[in-house]
């Protein structure tokens, strides 16, 4: 009876030593699969935590600075060893900026001049492109991977124009931005999750030369939600 106990038991422990290395065997292919390159194409929200103070942006043009928009951009992740990858991305947004800093329209402090019919008639926006190159670190979690990154980001506008008491106005601001990126990325079987926050780089000099001085403004504390697709 023991000696056919003393089996049973070897019999079991062999059993889990060859279920514990197909388990082992298996997490490097695991980790392979959250590791491939690939393209991505994607979607996100963006707006700034710089909010408009119609005071103070009568004197400084801050209001250029708060803005909300989107942008649709296409990525390449190549990793390089194990969990570590560089993404180049291309993408094409749309703003709304704060409104408005005409310099020509500004009156004197603590007069208003009126706007148009609505809110709408009266607007400053902006097309443009962005390029960026991040690097980061994808952690395998089960079947999820989280991916945390950063590096630069630049935009120039193509398009901006703004429209004050029916009257359009083109070019008057800073029409590029460079940003410096932090961000996160929730991967979930072919789709990514993301969040990020941006701090601008820049400090350019304001389009605003009838005032008594020249001024300053950068885009800033920009944060994105975000969705993609990976092939």
């Amino acid at each position: 009876n023991r000696i056919i106990a003393n089996y049973k038991k070897l019999h079991a422990m062999k059993k889990l030593l060859v279920i514990a290395a197909i388990a082992l065997a298996t997490l490097p292919m695991a980790a392979q699969d959250h590791w491939r390159n690939g393209f991505s194409v994607g979607a996100e929200g963006n707006f700034s935590l710089l909010k408009d103070d119609a005071v103070k942006s009568q004197l400084n043009g801050e209001s250029f600075n708060d803005f909300k928009g989107s942008t649709i951009s296409g990525s390449y992740t190549a990793f390089l060893v194990k969990g570590l990858f560089v993404r180049p991305q291309v993408a094409f947004y749309y703003e709304a900026h704060g409104h408005p800093q005409i310099p020509e329209a500004i009156p004197p402090v603590g007069i208003t001049f009126p706007k148009g019919p609505s809110d709408k008639d009266d607007h400053t926006t902006e097309v443009g492109i962005g390029v960026a190159c991040f690097g980061g670190y994808r952690f395998p979690i089960a079947k999820l991977s989280l991916d945390v990154l950063t590096g630069p980001y630049y935009g120039i506008a193509i398009n901006q124009h703004e429209t004050f008491q029916t009257r359009h106005y083109f070019d008057l601001y800073n029409k590029s931005s460079l940003r410096w990126r932090f961000g996160v990325g929730l991967n979930v079987w072919k789709l990514t999750v993301s969040a990020s926050f941006d701090v601008g780089m820049l400090q350019q000099k304001a389009y605003n030369d009838t005032l008594w001085e020249w001024t300053e403004e950068k885009e800033s504390n920009v944060v994105s939600v975000g969705l993609s697709y990976n092939f």
